[in-house]
């Protein structure tokens, strides 16, 4: 599998951990000291981080996560992704679903064989 396809697949990951409101999954697919820049909040590094910071979000809602127009390059072990992504949440409780989609940024890195997330950052457009 060259890094192209690897990547793919990592990519694949994180849609299925996110659909699937896995924290600890989500944190995985990123390096130990892995930065996350959510819209508008304060940079979450380290996995543990980003797990405690996507709990609550996940234990809350139902999620329909998608990504189009990713665009990639790779330069030795590090690559870059932009693209764009949906989220479609459901309330757990009930309620009405909301969605919201936006631009997002990757800075890949490999780590121990595997492609890892090093920095995230994305910018929300609210629906």
């Amino acid at each position: 599998m060259n890094d192209t396809e690897a990547i793919d697949a990592r990519r694949q990951e994180w849609v299925a951990v996110v659909n699937a409101c896995d924290p600890r999954g989500y944190a995985a697919l990123f390096t130990p000291d892995g930065v996350w820049v959510p819209p508008g909040q304060p940079a979450v590094q380290g996995r543990e981080a980003i797990d405690a910071w996507l709990r609550p979000f996940f234990e809350q809602f139902e999620y329909d996560f998608s990504i189009t127009d990713s665009q990639l390059r790779v330069a030795g072990d590090w690559a870059v992704e932009r693209g764009r992504f949906t989220s479609n949440l459901r309330p757990r409780s009930g309620g009405e679903p909301s969605s919201h989609s936006g631009t997002y940024l990757v800075l890949w890195r490999q780590d121990s064989a595997k492609w890892c997330i090093e920095r995230y950052m994305d910018v929300t457009d609210l629906l």
